[in-house]
């Protein structure tokens, strides 16, 4: 596989048994769930791992032979698998374990993982003779290269904030994954998350409870703060026209952290808006609707070219 990253969320799943009157306490069934129940994700898509039925519990679990780290969120253990949107079109074994401390009840687990074909749009942006230098090749991946470093860390969070809220109350006018050919061919790239139409110095919001690890400028993102929400999901925010947070501040989900703007490699004002998940930047949407409540966004039917 070319790029498979293992993160970790929080889903608010449980099992319960309830016992009869009378009847003495009887312990849930240990069990292992993956979302989607197909284990048929894209590139760019997540799939969820869920143990259940105890604490504390031994769990292990193998991708093709790598390990998928789990952790314990209150209500049982969960795992995130994250594919990369250069990962081809293949199956993958998933195995997973579970057994009591100490011996007693146990399960194991095993699927295959299917990776669908690449999905995604092709998109063909003109970039304005003023912003054409930033289209360089060597400047893009330089950038590429310093983004990833301020998410490479994996923070244990003592709280996790779940569901993640949008960080923006607009409409959404690009979609995450089309692969974009700027300037006829000068460049290729793939759009990493989803763009909200703003207004100039609209407000832009946490979307979950975090710590501020960069808010600086980019020459492609222009201005652009990222948070870190722990187990190694992180949010970027990008293009913005002004900081309301600095470095090292912890954040509250809906709190204030800036304004939308067009900075960086942008050719109308916006909010460029990603989910990042051990290194791979994933859906957005796909992230949210992980969420028991989530809500569709209104998305804008293509009226004109991409806004970066």
């Amino acid at each position: 596989m070319k790029r498979i990253a293992f993160a970790l969320a929080v889903i608010l799943l449980a099992a319960f048994v309830v016992p009869g009157v009378g009847a003495a306490p009887v312990a849930p069934e240990l069990l292992v769930s993956v979302t989607p129940p197909d284990s048929a994700v894209g590139p760019g898509q997540l799939a969820l791992i869920f143990v259940g039925g105890g604490y504390p519990l031994q769990v292990e679990g193998t991708l093709d032979g790598n390990p998928v780290p789990f952790f314990w969120n209150g209500d049982g253990y969960v795992g995130l698998v994250a594919i990369a949107l250069e990962e081809p079109p293949g199956s993958h074994q998933l195995t997973v374990s579970a057994a009591e401390t100490g011996g007693g009840r146990a399960v194991d687990f095993q699927t295959t993982l299917t990776v669908k074909e690449d999905p995604y749009p092709h998109e063909y942006v003109n970039i304005p003779g003023q912003l054409a230098a930033l289209l360089d090749p060597a400047l893009n991946q330089a950038e590429v290269e310093r983004v990833a470093e301020s998410v490479a860390p994996v923070s244990h969070r003592l709280e996790w904030e779940w569901p993640f809220a949008f960080p923006a109350v607009a409409r959404i006018t690009s979609l995450y994954g089309a692969s974009r050919s700027y300037n006829s061919d000068r460049l290729e790239a793939r759009h990493t998350g989803v763009d909200f139409r703003m207004p100039e110095g609209a407000p832009v919001y946490a979307a979950a409870a975090g710590r501020v690890v960069a808010a600086e400028p980019y020459d492609i993102r222009g201005n652009m703060i990222t948070l870190d929400h722990g187990w190694g999901v992180y949010t970027r925010y990008a293009h913005l026209s002004a900081f309301k947070v600095a470095v090292g501040n912890e954040v509250e989900q809906g709190q204030l952290i800036g304004e939308a703007g067009r900075t960086g490699r942008s050719t109308g004002t916006h909010l460029h808006w990603e989910v990042v998940v051990h290194g791979v930047s994933v859906d957005p949407l796909v992230w949210m609707s992980l969420s028991p409540v989530y809500i569709q966004p209104a998305v804008d039917e293509r009226t004109g070219q991409p806004t970066s």
